[in-house]
């Protein structure tokens, strides 16, 4: 009798999906879902994996990927990098574009919204009349430059969140800018040049004035918590983790509310909720690197502002994901 095949669904950004040096297409061995495939492999586990990573998706959907994935595939498992507040999703209504997604012939619940990448294919297309952006990349778009004191003008001198994450350390090089010229490009043409600057103000609404708000802060965590419903009653065994630093752990609705249902060792990759892969890179150039030179060998490890090379995810991997999923296996 052989071995069991092990199937997995892994959703996540375009840090799940993968990204290179030179493209910004779908590689399956280029993602770390590739690279855990290998893992498993060499340690004689019989695996397949299902790279459902979307760039720029946000949580919001996340309940029915998860539905949609176990009804087509019946996974064995779940992996998901849990976005952060940051995405922002325009999926434009139907009744305005004129192109119900579901009448099309060749429509399919997966595979008429997203891309889906294994070892032996890679199936779909990215949802038409849908865009998905960071908040730091409407600011950009939308003060293209203005500073920071006329930006924060209405907040009493201090920015919110975003304002000042985007103004400290976040930085678009060239690579990203063009990736958002070409996605606002996109929205543009799918409103039309009338509804554009509607959509702008939008945008800077869930950017700059909602951000970090009550509102925003329950949807996003009940949204997590449906996550880990959903998982229960399918009754299948899942794996969550951050890509990025937390900051709503502070937050009064986090810590009063949801923190007792949502910080259970079981549910995270490493025991730990607030654990997240961008500090965990840094902690990895520091113990490579003393202490001058760690900062130049960390600003290596990325393809570009925000992501990080395949090699870097060989390494997380090796050392965290790969012994979690064993386990589990």
């Amino acid at each position: 009798m052989g071995r069991q095949l092990i199937k997995i669904a892994c959703l996540g950004t375009s840090h799940t999906a993968g990204m290179d040096e030179n493209r910004n297409t779908f590689e399956f061995y280029d993602s770390w879902p590739g690279i855990l495939s290998k893992y498993l492999t060499k340690h004689n586990i019989d695996n397949y994996i299902y790279n459902a990573g979307e760039p720029g998706a946000p949580l919001d959907f996340y309940p029915t990927k998860i539905l949609n994935l176990y009804n087509e595939f019946k996974p064995d498992m779940f992996i998901i990098e849990v976005p952060d507040t940051d995405k922002i999703d325009i999926d434009m209504s139907d009744t305005m574009t004129g192109d119900p997604i579901e009448k099309r012939k060749t429509y399919h619940k997966i595979f008429s919204r997203q891309i889906v990448t294994t070892k032996d294919w890679v199936k779909g297309e990215e949802q038409k009349h849908k865009v998905n952006f960071a908040r730091a990349e409407c600011v950009d778009f939308y003060h293209k430059g203005i500073d920071k004191k006329d930006v924060e003008i209405g907040f009493k001198g201090s920015g919110s969140p975003v304002i000042d994450q985007f103004y400290q350390s976040f930085n678009l090089d060239d690579r990203i800018k063009n990736i958002v010229s070409e996605k606002f490009n996109e929205l543009k043409k799918g409103v039309g040049a009338k509804n554009f600057p509607h959509v702008l103000s939008y945008l800077y609404t869930k950017s700059i004035i909602t951000d970090g708000s009550d509102t925003e802060m329950t949807q996003y965590l009940s949204t997590i918590l449906g996550l880990i419903n959903t998982f229960k009653v399918l009754g299948i065994k899942f794996l969550l983790y951050k890509h990025t630093p937390t900051w709503f752990t502070h937050h009064n609705i986090f810590l009063e509310t949801y923190k007792p249902l949502l910080n259970n060792p079981e549910y995270w990759l490493t025991g730990n909720m607030f654990f997240n892969f961008r500090d965990w890179t840094k902690t990895k150039a520091q113990a490579i690197e003393s202490e001058l030179h760690w900062e130049i060998l960390w600003k290596e490890m990325f393809v570009d502002t925000v992501h990080f090379k395949p090699y870097v995810f060989e390494m997380f991997v090796d050392e965290l994901m790969g012994p979690a999923i064993k386990k589990l296996c």
